[in-house]
């Protein structure tokens, strides 16, 4: 139940709908002031802080904190991931002398590494992959 509404909250149907009705909602809002009933006046900013237009806004909040907690959790996962499983026809075999000059070359233009046990994984730029966030 709890992750239906998680596949529900990270869905990007929902993004978009609630971006849409968002809009058409702010739209509305600026087009037609509200009256306050003590002042006899109209005011614009009176439709903004509506029950209706707060739910979406925390709709959309939860829509979009869902989303980066998958994603977060998900880039986490990813050096395991990767050095835990061999994808058919990926990787080169070394030697050793070799791998050592392949992980220094490596190394000298800017990439970090992890070995475990025979796999090496590289990469540059780390926190660059949560910039979609």
């Amino acid at each position: 139940m709890l992750n239906r509404l998680f596949d529900l909250l990270a869905s990007v149907r929902l993004t978009l709908v609630l971006l849409f009705g968002l809009a058409l909602v702010s739209i509305f809002g600026t087009l037609r002031p509200s009256r306050d009933a003590e002042l006899e006046v109209l005011r614009y900013e009176l439709f903004y802080q509506s029950p209706g237009f707060r739910l979406l806004l925390a709709l959309l909040a939860a829509n979009l904190l869902v989303c980066s907690l998958r994603l977060l959790k998900r880039r986490l996962g990813e050096t395991e991931r990767l050095l835990a499983t061999k994808p058919a026809g990926t990787g080169v075999v070394l030697a050793a002398g070799d791998a050592e000059a392949v992980a220094a070359r490596l190394r000298a233009l800017g990439f970090r590494s992890r070995q475990q046990g025979e796999r090496m994984v590289f990469w540059r730029g780390r926190w660059g992959r949560f910039a979609a966030l």
